[in-house]
């Protein structure tokens, strides 16, 4: 079975598609790969004249708000389908079960089953980087990666073998694409 990294890797060199960005390559942090500035080279580009800010056109997905207001439903304080806390609407993510980028026109417009509730307190992030996924049996699983940070480890303590309150019949697929191809079990 491939590892997350290598089928990504594939994309870019034999499909021609665009990958998705990882944190880390064989292992290591991509930091090591792009070293930060030093300080004269900060210093330099500081002392240019002109704006610190740039301005940026980027693409804004058109389904977003409507997936929002079908999770949430204008209420004030919702819960996150992951961690089970109860939170401001504003500390919650319509997040795609599969990754949107893999999504076809199809499942993107699947508005009830593509997306869940996830909670910017770290439940968002966890799944989005493969720490965390949802079981074929609905269950919230973590990462067996050795020498995780204690924080880490505690944030995925607290959601281990949780139901997943997403999971349903026309969500399954969604989890198991995540399970299947996201999830970085560190094996």
């Amino acid at each position: 079975m491939y590892c997350t990294r290598d089928l990504e890797f594939q994309k870019v060199l034999e499909k021609r598609k665009p990958g998705r960005c990882m944190d880390h390559i064989a292992g290591q942090p991509v930091a090591w790969l792009v070293p930060s500035p030093r300080q004269d080279q900060f210093d330099r580009v500081a002392r240019i004249p002109g704006p610190t800010d740039q301005l940026q056109t980027v693409y804004r997905r058109t389904e977003q708000r409507f997936l929002r207001s079908q999770l949430f439903q204008h209420r004030d304080r919702c819960k996150c389908d992951l961690c089970g806390r109860e939170l401001p609407e504003k500390l919650l993510i319509a997040a795609h079960i599969k990754p949107r980028s893999e999504c076809e026109s199809r499942e993107r417009l699947d508005f009830a089953n593509i997306a869940f509730a996830a909670c910017l307190l770290g439940c968002d992030a966890l799944y989005e980087r493969g720490y965390i996924s949802v079981s074929h049996s609905g269950h919230i699983v973590t990462t067996s990666v050795k020498g995780l940070p204690i924080p880490l480890r505690e944030q995925l303590d607290a959601v281990r073998k949780r139901p997943c309150t997403a999971w349903r019949q026309g969500t399954f697929d969604y989890f198991a694409w995540h399970y299947n191809r996201w999830f970085f079990r560190g094996l």
